[in-house]
């Protein structure tokens, strides 16, 4: 390997400021919690093994960046669960309508209305009881 020690200690101590800034006084807890934001930051520092970005500044910009665009998708994919809930919500409706409707069709007695002309109108039926 020929890898300049001192250089790796520098990029190692310039991730550790990187990651205080993002996280206001980094600890253990942030870094096990929040490990993808983690090696997004360490993404956005290294290629190959290769310090990619020197600016502080720089990275905490594309984070912010990143970190705004993922608030917008989980907005996104919030209000198309509530969508979806409505619709269900909807759907159910309709199906308890129609079961409410099936079985009063079933239940129905042409004794209770002698001519069957209220019930059968009521039903959508009155084609099928001739006057």
């Amino acid at each position: 390997m020929d890898d300049n020690e001192l250089e790796v200690l520098e990029i190692i101590h310039h991730y550790v400021e990187i990651l205080d800034r993002y996280f206001g006084s980094v600890c253990e807890l942030d870094l096990i919690f929040n490990f993808h934001k983690a090696y997004y930051i360490l993404d956005e520092l290294l290629i190959a093994g290769e310090l990619q970005e020197s600016s502080k500044k720089t990275v905490a910009r594309l984070i912010a960046a990143q970190d705004s665009l993922v608030e917008t998708a989980k907005e996104q994919a919030s209000s198309i669960s509530n969508i979806i809930a409505q619709a269900t919500k909807q759907a159910n409706v309709v199906v308890a309508t129609m079961a409410m409707a099936h079985e009063n069709i079933i239940n129905y007695t042409p004794s209770s209305d002698p001519e069957g002309l209220n019930e059968a109108e009521s039903f959508g039926l009155e084609s099928y009881y001739a006057v």
